[in-house]
């Protein structure tokens, strides 16, 4: 499988932006491994159900669910 990257100007990632927008271009497939790549990065786990649940349109979208996990992780005992 072939993964595509996805090179975008800081100035093109406004948060209203749509994921699936051309400059963009995040389909189901890409948007299931760039999760994956912010729980490696983060070090944080977000369930499949949390991916799916959130309906995720935007770039707002997106950090709103990777900020809501890293704040459970930071309040969880035994967390830096």
């Amino acid at each position: 499988m072939e993964v595509k990257a996805i090179t975008i100007a800081p100035e093109m990632l406004d948060g209203k932006r749509l994921l699936s927008a051309p400059e963009i271009g995040v389909d189901s497939l890409s948007l299931l491994e760039l999760i994956v790549r912010i729980e490696r990065e983060f070090g944080i786990q977000i369930p499949d159900q949390d991916v799916f649940a959130a309906e995720l349109r935007t770039i707002d979208d997106l950090t709103a669910l990777v900020e809501t996990h890293l704040t459970a992780r930071q309040h969880q005992p035994g967390k830096d």
